[in-house]
């Protein structure tokens, strides 16, 4: 239960931290996505980025349990998925994340919910709840 507590505290914190930013100035993440969408080179770093981390937490808990724990599971599955659609198919997965950039609304929703888990994570990582 160790390493699933780290990464649970490291995940969580991570989570917390973007989402308070996203909260915080929705209109500059959206033009940080635009930005994002716009540089090949910035989306073959997010993909090597996102399949990194993505891997590395699938090879410290791949575990599908009826716990709490699932929850990293599924992140680690989530970032391997996007990293190999960022790597391999690029513009399929920026048209996917259109709708991000629709308006503040749906950054601040996304962040309102990255906050709870983040803070979910958190409170699990360190065992405080």
């Amino acid at each position: 239960m160790g390493s699933v507590n780290f990464i649970a505290q490291i995940v969580g914190l991570l989570m917390g931290i973007v989402a308070v930013g996203v909260l915080i100035n929705a209109a500059i993440y959206r033009q940080i996505i635009d930005e994002l969408t716009e540089s090949p080179a910035l989306c073959y770093l997010g993909g090597i980025l996102a399949l990194f981390f993505g891997l590395f937490i699938l090879n410290f808990n791949n575990a599908w349990t009826a716990d709490w724990t699932v929850i990293i599971t599924i992140i680690g599955w989530l970032s391997v998925v996007k990293g190999v659609l960022l790597i391999v198919f690029p513009n399929v997965y920026l048209h996917l994340s259109d709708w991000v950039r629709k308006g503040d609304a749906v950054m601040r929703y996304m962040g309102i919910i990255y906050l709870l888990f983040g803070v979910f994570l958190t409170f699990k990582g360190f065992g405080l709840i």
